[in-house]
Parts: C-alpha cells; structure tokens; sequence
C-alpha cells in the first residue's frame, strides 16, 4: 500500500503544496453523493493501488470506475505510450529505439483521470521521467512528450504537444498545477526538452502510426496502459509484475498483436480489460489457435494477446 495515503488536503498550506483543481475528487465531471463517490473511490483504489483522494478523482461521469472516461487527447495518448511502453528495445524503430519500455519495471499507482495521466510512485519520480521524456534530438523516450513545469523530486508535469494531453509523474496524490509550478519556479531547465522543443522527424513517424489505429484500437491500447500494476481485489487476475525481456506491440487500423515473454501469462491480462468492474466496457475475449492466443475485441477492433513463453 502507498505512504501517500495519510496525505490530507487541509495539511497543504504552501503554493508549491497547493492542491491542483484536477486532483480534487469531483475533477472528472462527477457531481454524484458523496457516500457514492467514496464507496467508488475505495472500490477502485483496491484495483489500483492509488491513495484515496487519488482514486475518487478519477471516479468517470457516468458512475463508473473511471479507467476509460477520457478525452480524446488523452486516447490518443495513452495508445501512444503503450506502444512506446511495451515495445522494448530489441525492436524496431520508431518504438523500439527508446527507453519507455523500463515503465514496467516501475512500481507506480497509475490514476488516470478525465482530462490527464497521473503516475504516482513515493520516490525516485526523476527516473521515471527521464525514461519517458526525449532528449532534445526527440530520440528515445515518447514522442511528442515535453516538460512542462517541474518541482524537483515530487512533481513532475509533462505535455504532450501534438494532443496537448498531459501526463503528471508525482510522489504524491495532491499536487500543485502546472500554471502554479510555472509561475513560483519558471521555465523548467534541464530536465528535458520544453514544450518549445519541434517534433523530430521520428517522433512524427511515431505519432503517425499511433494515430493510425481506429478509435477502439486506440481505446484497446489506452486501456491496456491505464492497467499497468492492476489487480483484482478478489485475486482473479493481476498485472502487478511484468517482467519481459522481450516485448513487441504493433499493428495498423482495427488490428494489433502484443507479443512477449515470461509474465504475466495471457489470461490475466485478457481478465482485466474485460473484468466486469474493472474492464474496458465492451471488451469481450475469445481463444483462437487452439490456444495459441487471444483476441481481446471492441467495436470491431481486435488486439491479439500471444504469449512467447
């Protein structure tokens, strides 16, 4: 369980601790009971893992969990780094060159919100962003992602500048905006690129593939993304430990297949995006091959999971 679940709002007095709008818990749209919204809130964070004030931020607009209630920014985002993430570097450019894949290797609580992508871990948050962000030639990393405002060593907001969508890497569940770091610190230097920073050329080759997968590809993959570190409360499936030395996830249009190694094994994964509490809503799973692998499918989209052993 997370330290960070003792941290409580009328304790944060500086600006630096100021509690950004989009951490509070009605942020995603939600204007439902109180009573609800904590019963909703606990049921997902013994999913997650995130910290309470966390997980009743991220409660959807329609009652649900909230795991897939996102902007389209946000999407087409989370399709974006899950084929950075689970593309290792053994692979193929414009994926495989980078260094997003050691993402799994990380214990986070993954809260993904409306209208941004919150990544909470108690330490060690400069690493996971320097994983993540490009160097200023816009190689390795994820395409696109730039640093937006920085508070050294607990908060750490990045954009993404072709959706705009926003990603915050922070060591605690309430945490100060962008526009409030921006404005106390300025610029962030030397953390990686800015937002100023133009797309290279294999960052636009990347982003064009993630955006050339249809809608419920894109929720497909933005699903899987947002499980990373899951479990069921009930011991049914978990994601928490991947550990893969080889992992490959391509494909085009309504059509992807994800291939690795050692764990975890398919059927956990086919569980949780088709869990009824936790799962994207309208997945379904089939075997095929004889068991050689299996389709999670969505509106026509299908997302082949074939595990190498």
């Amino acid at each position: 369980m997370h330290p960070l679940r003792s941290q409580h709002h009328h304790t944060i007095k500086s600006p630096e601790q100021e509690c950004d709008r989009t951490a509070a818990p009605d942020a995603g749209g939600s204007r439902m009971p109180n009573s609800v919204q904590h019963r909703l809130g606990a049921q997902r964070a013994a999913i997650t893992d995130e910290p309470a004030s966390a997980s009743r931020a991220g409660i959807g607009r329609d009652g649900r969990l909230g795991f897939d209630d996102c902007s389209e920014a946000q999407r087409r985002f989370r399709a974006l780094l899950a084929l950075h993430v689970f593309n290792t570097s053994n692979m193929p450019e414009p994926f495989g060159s980078g260094s997003a894949a050691a993402f799994l290797t990380y214990t986070v609580a993954m809260s993904p919100r409306h209208d941004q992508l919150v990544v909470i871990r108690p330490n060690a948050i400069e690493n996971l962003t320097g994983r993540l962000v490009p160097d200023r030639d816009g190689e390795f990393g994820v395409a696109g992602l730039r640093v937006a405002a920085i508070v050294p060593y607990r908060t750490h907001h990045l954009v993404h500048v072709p959706t705009g969508a926003r990603l915050v890497i922070t060591h605690r569940p309430l945490f100060p905006s962008a526009e409030a770091v921006a404005a106390r610190r300025g610029a962030p230097r030397g953390w990686g690129p800015t937002p100023d920073v133009p797309l290279s050329a294999s960052e636009q080759a990347a982003i064009a593939i993630a955006d050339s997968f249809s809608v419920p590809m894109q929720r497909l993959l933005a699903g899987l993304m947002v499980r990373v570190n899951a479990n069921d409360p009930g011991g049914k499936w978990t994601l928490w430990h991947w550990s893969t030395s080889v992992s490959q996830l391509d494909g085009t249009g309504d059509q992807c297949e994800l291939r690795w190694t050692r764990s975890p094994e398919p059927h956990h994964i086919a569980a949780a995006l088709t869990d009824p509490v936790a799962g994207i809503p309208g997945a379904t799973s089939m075997l095929g091959g004889y068991g050689a692998y299996t389709d999670i499918m969505l509106d026509g989209a299908r997302l082949r999971l074939r595990h190498n052993g």
